[in-house]
C-alpha cells in the first residue's frame, strides 16, 4: 500500500508538473494559441541566426519586430542607445521597442529581450517570450477596451548585462506610470512556466496567482532566486510602487546558450504556459485599480498543490500554524497512548528515525554527485543526460530510509506517528522562525496529518492504517515536486536535495513501514529483501549512467572553438571548461595544452591552445586622426572581414593609452587576469556599422595594438568543426571566434 502510494503520487506529480499541451492555429482569438505564437517567431527569426547586440542581424530582428507590434495596432516607439557599461570593458549600440496600447495613467508592462547570445538564434531565449508577447498582443486587440495601459518592453543587451532594460528606467517617461511587471525568461528550451521571482508585498502579488490556469510556484523559489547572483531585466524593471512577476521555463539546460536552442528544439507546450501565464494575469489587472500597493499588505507564503490552485497565507501566520500542528500531534500521542498503550520510546523512535534516514540519505547524495562528477568539471557534467542519475539517487533516498525503518520492527504504529509528525512540526517551527518562504514544505503535511491523527486516533485498525496512509499524500506532493524542480535547476549537483526528499516522503509513512502486516503476508519485518533490492537498482542506475557517456546531440558538450592571429604566429583555442576534448577532436591538436583562455570569454574558465594554419586575413583599417589636446590620439578601426566586433589591446603601463572613449563615450578597459595577454587591458566596441568605431586615448600608442572579432571560423578549421559535431560538440556563448590582432 505504501510503495503504491508512492508511485502514484510521484507518477502524479510528474505529469503534472509538465506544461500544457499546445493550442492549434484554429483556436478561438479569446484563447492564447502557441501555434500562432511560433508562427509569429518563426516569422521574426527567419533564417535562425544569432543577433547579439550591435549585430546586423540584430537590427533586422529589431525591424521586422516593429513591423509585427505596428500591425497588431500598438503605437511603437524606437529608442536607440549607445552604452558603456561600467567594469565591462566595451560599448555597444542598442535599440528598445516599446508597443503600447494607451488607456488610463496606470501601465501593465510585460517585458522580454530579443537580442540572443553569439552562439545560437535564442529561439528559447529569449525568443519564446518574443511569440508570447505578439500572441498576447493580438489576444489585447480582440479583447477591446480596458481600464488600464498596456506596455510590451522588447529590450536589447539583456545577454550583456541587462542593459535595454537599465536603458528604459533610465529615459523612458512611461516607467514612472508603471504599476505591474510581466518579465518572461528561459534557461533551456522546455517544461513548464516558473513564477520564480516576485517583487512587492507578496501577499498582493500571491493574491493574484489564484487567475494562472496552471501555476507552477512557491515563495520557496522566489526565496532561493533571491539569494542567487543571476539576474534578468525583472531585477531592473522593478522599483518602489511595483508588483512583479517573473516567469521562465528551465528544462534541457544543455541546450541553453548554444547553438541548438533553435526552434527545432522550442517546446511549443512551454510556449503555451508562458502565454497561459501572460494572458491570465493580463486578464486578471486590465480592469483591476492599481495604483500603488494596497497600504498594510505584509508578506506571503505560497504554494502550488499539483499546479490546480495556489495555498497562500500570511508569512506571520506561518508560526502559529506550526504550534497548531504540533498541538494536533501532540493530542495524537495522547490519545493513542489511551487506546493501545503507546509507549513514548515509540513516540522517540519516530522522531529519531527520519533524521537518522535523511542524514544518511543526504550523505548518499553527496557521495552519487561526487561520483558522478559535480564539481568544478567532472565525468559527469552536472547538467547534462540527469534522468538515470536522478533515478539512481531518487532510488538511494528510499533504499536508506527502509533501512532504518527495520528499527522500528518493535515500536507502536500509532507511537512513530505522534513522533514522525512531532517532528515535522517543530520543523515546521523553525522553519517559521528561520526561513518562513520554505515553511509550507512541513507546515502543510504537519498540519493535514494532525487533523487525520486527532479525528483517527482511537478507531479501528483499517481506519488507522488509512490515516498513516492519508498523511503521506501531502509530503509526497510537495516534496516529489521539489525533486523534480532542483534536478530541472542544478542537475547533478541536487543530488542531496532529492535524496533528502526522497527520505521525508518514505519516513512519513513510517507506521504503515512497521505495521504489523496481516496474517500470511510478508512485510518489512520479514526480511532485508526490498532495502536491498532498492539499493540494487540504485546501484544499477548510477553503473549505466557513469558507463554512458554524457554527451549525445541532444545533451551536447559545450566546446567552442577560437582562432586566434597575431604577428607571432596563429593557435587554436578549444573550450574545455565542460569536459576534456573528444578523442578525435583532440587527435587534430597533437600536444595541445590546457589553461586560461587567452581573451576574456563568457562561460570559459579553461581552453586547450595548440599551434593552428595562418589564415588569409585582410588587415584592419584604421584611420588616425589629429586632435587639438595634446599627447591625445584619435582612430576609427574597420573590420574589413565584416566582423560586428573591434577592439583594442592596451599595454599594462598605465602611463600608456590611459583614459581611453570609445565613439566619444569614456570606458574603462577590462584587465586581462590570467593567460597570454596577463596584466594588458582590452576594450571593445559592439557595432554593426560599416564605418567602424572610434578610439580616443591619451597617452602614449606604444604598445597599442587593434584587432577585430568575428563570429565563426575559418575554413582552416572545418577539420575541427566537424570532429567536434561527430563528438556530440555544440558552440556555446560567445560560440566560435576567429579573432586578429594586429599594430596599431
Amino acid at each position: 500500500m505504501a510503495a503504491l502510494l508512492l508511485v502514484c503520487t510521484f507518477a502524479l506529480v510528474a505529469f503534472r508538473f509538465r506544461p500544457p499541451s499546445p493550442e492549434p492555429l484554429e483556436a478561438e482569438a479569446s484563447r492564447f494559441s502557441a501555434a500562432r505564437a511560433v508562427r509569429d517567431l518563426e516569422a521574426i527569426l527567419p533564417e535562425g541566426r544569432p543577433h547579439p547586440v550591435g549585430s546586423v542581424e540584430n537590427g533586422a530582428v529589431a525591424e521586422r519586430l516593429e513591423a509585427a507590434l505596428r500591425a497588431r495596432g500598438l503605437a511603437v516607439t524606437t529608442r536607440g542607445h549607445t552604452v558603456c557599461p561600467s567594469g565591462l570593458g566595451f560599448c555597444t549600440e542598442l535599440r528598445n521597442l516599446v508597443a503600447v496600447r494607451e488607456a488610463g495613467p496606470d501601465v501593465i508592462l510585460v517585458a522580454a529581450h530579443y537580442d540572443s547570445v553569439p552562439a545560437g538564434m535564442g529561439a528559447a531565449d529569449d525568443g519564446a517570450a518574443i511569440g508570447v508577447i505578439l500572441e498576447a498582443a493580438r489576444w489585447l486587440e480582440a479583447k477591446g477596451p480596458s481600464r488600464n495601459t498596456v506596455a510590451f518592453l522588447l529590450s536589447d543587451g539583456e545577454e550583456v548585462g541587462l542593459l535595454g532594460a537599465a536603458a528604459f528606467v533610465r529615459d523612458n517617461p512611461l516607467w514612472r506610470r508603471v504599476r505591474v511587471v510581466v518579465n518572461l525568461e528561459a534557461r533551456g528550451t522546455q517544461g513548464p512556466s516558473l513564477m520564480f521571482e516576485a517583487h512587492g508585498p507578496t501577499e498582493l502579488v500571491a493574491s493574484r496567482l489564484g487567475a494562472l490556469p496552471r501555476p507552477v510556484t512557491s515563495s520557496l523559489f522566489a526565496a532561493i532566486y533571491e539569494r542567487l547572483p543571476n539576474d534578468t531585466d525583472f531585477t531592473v524593471l522593478t522599483g518602489p510602487g511595483v508588483i512583479g512577476y517573473n516567469f521562465a521555463f528551465i528544462d534541457a539546460v544543455p541546450r541553453y546558450h548554444t547553438s541548438i536552442d533553435d526552434l527545432a528544439h522550442l517546446d511549443a507546450g512551454s510556449v503555451q504556459h508562458h502565454g497561459d501565464n501572460v494572458v491570465a494575469l493580463l486578464g486578471a489587472f486590465l480592469d483591476a485599480p492599481l495604483g500603488a500597493p494596497a497600504a498594510g499588505a505584509g508578506e506571503a507564503v505560497w504554494f502550488d498543490v499539483l499546479s490546480a490552485g495556489v495555498i497562500r497565507w500570511p508569512r506571520e501566520a506561518s508560526l502559529w500554524l506550526a504550534l497548531a500542528a504540533s498541538i494536533l500531534v501532540l493530542v495524537t500521542g495522547l490519545r493513542a497512548t489511551a487506546s493501545d498503550g503507546t509507549r513514548w520510546t515509540s513516540v522517540g523512535l519516530g522522531v529519531a528515525l527520519p533524521l537518522g534516514a535523511v542524514v544518511i540519505a543526504v550523505a548518499v547524495g553527496f557521495g552519487l554527485a561526487a561520483l558522478l562528477g559535480a564539481g568544478d568539471r567532472g565525468l559527469f557534467p552536472r547538467t547534462t543526460r540527469t534522468l538515470l542519475p536522478f533515478l539512481g539517487s531518487l532510488a538511494a533516498g528510499v533504499g536508506s530510509s527502509l533501512v532504518v525503518a527495520r528499527a522500528a520492527v518493535t515500536a507502536s504504529p500509532w507511537g512513530l506517528f505522534t513522533g514522525v509528525w512531532l517532528l515535522w512540526s517543530l520543523l515546521a517551527v523553525i522553519l517559521a522562525l528561520l526561513f518562513p518562504p520554505a515553511c509550507h514544505l512541513f507546515v502543510a503535511p504537519a498540519v493535514v496529518a494532525g487533523l487525520l491523527g486527532a479525528i483517527l486516533a482511537r478507531r479501528p485498525w483499517g481506519t488507522s492504517r488509512l490515516a498513516w496512509l492519508a498523511a503521506g499524500v501531502m509530503p509526497a506532493l510537495l516534496w516529489w515536486q521539489v525533486a523534480l524542480g532542483i534536478t530541472s535547476a542544478m542537475g547533478v549537483l541536487g543530488h542531496p536535495v532529492v535524496t533528502a526528499a526522497s527520505a521525508l516522503v518514505v519516513t512519513s509513512l513510517l507506521p504503515l513501514l512497521a505495521a504489523r502486516p496481516r496474517s500470511g503476508t510478508k512485510g518489512p519485518r520479514d526480511g532485508w529483501g526490498l532495502p536491498l533490492r532498492v539499493f540494487g537498482f540504485a546501484i544499477l542506475v548510477t553503473l549505466v549512467a557513469l558507463w554512458r557517456s554524457p554527451f549525445d546531440a541532444e545533451h551536447p558538450q559545450r566546446l567552442s572553438i577560437l582562432h586566434l592571429q597575431q604577428a607571432e604566429g596563429a593557435s587554436y583555442g578549444l573550450d574545455t571548461t565542460w569536459g576534456a576534448l573528444p578523442e578525435g577532436l583532440a587527435a587534430l591538436v597533437p600536444g595541445a595544452v590546457e589553461g586560461p583562455p587567452p581573451l576574456p570569454l563568457h562561460g570559459v574558465r579553461r581552453m586547450a591552445r595548440a599551434p593552428a594554419p595562418r589564415i588569409e586575413a585582410t588587415p584592419l583599417a584604421v584611420d588616425v586622426y589629429e586632435d587639438a589636446a595634446p599627447r591625445r590620439r584619435s582612430f576609427r578601426v574597420r573590420s574589413t572581414r565584416g566582423a560586428d566586433v573591434t577592439g583594442v589591446l592596451l599595454p599594462p603601463e598605465p602611463s600608456v593609452a590611459s583614459h581611453l572613449r570609445i565613439n566619444g563615450e569614456p570606458v574603462e578597459p577590462l584587465v586581462i587576469a590570467e593567460g597570454p595577454f596577463a596584466g594588458q587591458r582590452l576594450a571593445l566596441c559592439l557595432s554593426s556599422g560599416s564605418v567602424g568605431c572610434t578610439f580616443t586615448l591619451s597617452g602614449s600608442t606604444e604598445g597599442v595594438r587593434v584587432l577585430d572579432w568575428l563570429r565563426g571560423l575559418p575554413r582552416e578549421a572545418e577539420p575541427l568543426v566537424q570532429a567536434r559535431a561527430a563528438a556530440a560538440g555544440v558552440p556555446s556563448q560567445e560560440g566560435d571566434l576567429s579573432i586578429v590582432v594586429q599594430a596599431l
